[in-house]
């Protein structure tokens, strides 16, 4: 599996994203430019700042400053440390977790292919 970047200067948490884990729905872009075209027009949930990833027991999850049942329909996520440059990470939100009740932890996997495309 790849790994994912530590933190997050950029976060971006989307719904309604028509891809899956199992690749078997994705989106094939012609090019980066066409790419963030698309994913500037998608459903923004919720952003964040700056944040750091965290990694127990091989999962990776963002503790999001939001109730649950805010982030339901939040099925996938775009991220970037801006002081590694410019560069967006895109992966697929597999779980949801209650932590507490203003508190969510969004559990994540890397999207390779948008990710390297």
């Amino acid at each position: 599996m790849a790994t994912l970047p530590t933190s997050g200067t950029d976060i971006r948490f989307l719904s309604d994203i028509p891809f899956s884990l199992d690749y078997k729905e994705t989106r094939w872009f012609d090019s980066k430019e066409e790419q963030n075209d698309y994913f500037d027009r998608q459903t923004v949930v919720h952003t964040m700042g700056e944040t750091n990833f965290q990694r127990p027991e091989n999962s990776t999850f963002i503790a999001v400053n939001k109730p649950i049942e805010q982030l339901y329909d939040v099925n996938y996520v775009m991220f970037r440390n801006s002081s590694y440059g410019t560069k967006w990470f895109f992966g697929f939100v597999v779980h949801l977790e209650y932590k507490n009740r203003v508190t969510t932890h969004v559990h994540i996997q890397l999207d390779v292919l948008q990710t390297w495309l």
